[in-house]
């Protein structure tokens, strides 16, 4: 969304072909695909959740102009849901790595470009990004329905921006080659991205987050599974099984009758 709205890079836009590994310097990163993906443009790449592709994009935009952008974005503070521990998010600005390392690599937002590294959110954080993503105001999140004052927070990026990555992220989850394939419910068209958090402990964690019904989002589901691996495996069949929940209980609107004929005659 950044390179996008930058003029960084367009739709269009391919680099190296994805062969599993992407040297830098003397580090190696790789493509959680061993084999590579080849060449994509942006939508395949998001759709494919090519690692490689967005190292390059990462790099393009480089890492001061990265972390100002971010920053921008408002992604790390308290969304304010009553949970009484609720933590903020962490992302660095330029001064934290240059108070950190005697020298600052270019290279440090390879890592960051795929939300990695020293990128810190919480689930409820994922869950308004996505929201705010595809939405141009989104209300601000509480754990129980009461008479609250609706207060709204301000999506992200641009119009045309928002368009594209609405229309990719429902593409992760209808295209064959799509990463949340998994997540895929007859009948519902929904949008979502995979994703796997890096856990210094141990295993990754899978990540999935959706919203749906992509013609009228009226929710956004994120699962996180801890020690899991990777998202499109684990997290997203969990979060089908709560959309599904969902729909049988008489939560969402399907306004599109076909969907909802479909769905109900296969449910």
């Amino acid at each position: 969304g950044i390179a996008l709205d930058n003029q960084i890079i367009n739709k269009n836009s391919t680099f190296s072909p994805c062969k599993g590994k992407f040297l830098y310097g003397n580090k190696i990163f790789k493509c959680w695909r061993e084999e590579g993906h080849g060449k994509l443009n942006l939508k395949q790449a998001i759709v494919q959740s090519c690692d490689i592709y967005f190292y390059q994009v990462g790099l393009k935009i480089g890492l001061k102009k990265f972390l100002k952008e971010v920053k921008k974005l408002n992604l790390t503070q308290k969304t304010g849901i009553e949970l009484k521990d609720e933590k903020e998010g962490f992302i660095p600005d330029f001064n934290w790595y240059k108070k950190k390392y005697k020298w600052v690599s270019p290279g440090y937002v390879i890592n960051l470009s795929i939300g990695q590294g020293e990128i810190l959110l919480t689930p409820i954080q994922i869950a308004l990004m996505t929201a705010r993503i595809i939405l141009d105001s989104v209300p601000k999140p509480h754990l129980l329905l009461k008479n609250f004052k609706k207060q709204y927070i301000k999506g992200i990026f641009s119009k045309d921006t928002k368009k594209f990555l609405k229309e990719a992220m429902i593409e992760v989850i209808e295209n064959p080659k799509g990463t949340g394939i998994l997540a895929k419910i007859d009948g519902i068209k929904m949008g979502g991205k995979t994703g796997t958090a890096q856990n210094p402990k141990g295993e990754d964690h899978a990540l999935f987050t959706c919203f749906f019904p992509a013609d009228n989002p009226q929710f956004v589901v994120t699962v996180v599974v801890e020690h899991s691996g990777h998202g499109g495996n684990i997290a997203a069949p969990l979060a089908k099984k709560i959309v599904e929940w969902l729909i049988k209980n008489n939560y969402v609107e399907l306004t599109n009758t076909t969907f909802n004929n479909k769905f109900f005659k296969h449910n």
